[in-house]
């Protein structure tokens, strides 16, 4: 007489096994994929708001607002924005001027930390430069290129 082994339930146990893994990589791929778009889009609104703020000073949080939102209501889900002091995003680092914006982005697989600490705390900011004008350039005794 053959000796035939039980192996009912083997296949459905390493399937079991291999799609929870499976699930769990494509969610946490979206998550990433969905956080690296969303900072992305948030350092550019950053960017731009500088852009905007060298040209006309107080245009820049009109400009983010455009773009992502208020701290309030954010255009942007799964993402909150930090209130800054008085409402200016416009702070002095290091010497410079900067655009600087607080944000929160939240995190459903918490790959860096507790799953009680689901919120990443970011920032993002950009210098506020501004070119010179031709009356700044030509007081300092500077020459126009394009004459």
């Amino acid at each position: 007489m053959k000796n035939l082994k039980n192996n009912k339930g083997q296949t459905l146990t390493e399937f079991l096994f291999v799609i929870v893994l499976l699930v769990f990589l494509v969610l946490a791929h979206t998550q990433l994929s969905l956080s690296y778009v969303f900072a992305n889009v948030i350092h550019y609104t950053t960017f731009m708001a500088a852009r905007a703020e060298s040209v006309q000073a107080g245009s820049g949080p009109l400009y983010m607002e455009a773009l992502v939102g208020t701290p309030t209501a954010s255009h942007l889900p799964m993402v909150h924005f930090s209130q800054p002091a008085g409402s200016n995003f416009v702070v002095f680092e290091g010497g410079t001027q900067r655009f600087s914006l607080g944000y929160q982005l939240l995190s459903y697989i918490p790959l860096w930390g507790p799953a009680s600490e689901a919120l990443l705390k970011l920032k993002s900011s950009s210098p506020v430069l501004s070119e010179p004008s031709a009356a700044d350039v030509l007081a300092g005794g500077g020459v126009l290129d394009n004459e």
